[in-house]
């Protein structure tokens, strides 16, 4: 209880006594982060990045991600952050859709205008080539050449090639053109009555680790079949 040594002297960087004092400080640490003043604080991270992750659907909807985001139940609201990530899987698919479909249209005018032209292929200028091999390559091929000569031969190379078809729209296309957006709930999500819905049986094997001890839990409750409807729907997803 008593020493005359000085703390400078104390050997604290080195061999065991280093070692102990580290794992004294790290034990600390996480004392005062689950039970010390900063507790909360954390345990408010924690649950606000875990929202963030279900509005931004960085993640799957697990188990422990709700119950970081202190959501305990598979009611309405889990439903709806299954809906808002088939939504915006969906806009994604089409927004990119209609992306390559405008490139698609402006690429096969000018490819039109140039065929109009009725040149041969060497009175090209290097512009309309490239229009052109851009035209005819297809997935697999090399990337486009830079140099004029390089390009007059891969037109020559495949210039038998049928014309490039337009990008094919996603099957959901006409849902979105008929409701202007994927708000609501999509059909594939839709809880039907109790009477009309059947339940096909599921294999407890057939779930991921995490998945299965969600699935273990509903399986072994006395759900209602509305809730047995909601809860397959999101273990599934």
């Amino acid at each position: 209880m008593q020493t005359n040594v000085d703390p400078q002297e104390l050997n604290l960087s080195v061999g065991l006594a280093a070692t102990l004092v580290d794992r004294i400080v790290l034990y600390k640490n996480q004392e005062a982060a689950r039970n010390g003043v900063s507790a909360d604080e954390q345990r408010r991270k924690r649950k606000a990045t875990a929202e963030e992750r279900l509005k931004a659907h960085e993640k799957r909807i697990s188990a422990g991600l709700l119950a970081a985001a202190g959501r305990f139940n598979l009611g309405s609201e889990v439903l709806n952050h299954v809906q808002q990530r088939v939504d915006a899987a969906k806009e994604k698919e089409y927004s990119a859709y209609l992306r390559k479909k405008d490139e698609y249209d402006v690429l096969e005018a000018k490819v039109k205008g140039i065929r109009e032209l009725n040149l041969p292929y060497d009175k090209w200028n290097a512009g309309q080539l490239k229009l052109m091999v851009k035209w005819l390559k297809r997935d697999g091929d090399d990337k486009l050449p830079s140099k004029k000569q390089d390009l007059v031969n891969r037109y020559l190379a495949t210039c038998n090639r049928p014309d490039l078809q337009p990008p094919r729209p996603p099957e959901f296309s006409r849902e979105i053109a008929d409701n202007g957006n994927l708000s609501g709930q999509p059909p594939e999500l839709e809880l039907q009555d109790s009477a009309d819905v059947v339940l096909e049986p599921v294999s407890i094997d057939d779930y991921e680790d995490d998945e299965q001890e969600v699935a273990e839990i509903l399986l072994a409750s006395s759900f209602g079949q509305q809730q047995e409807v909601t809860a397959a729907i999101v273990t599934a997803v």
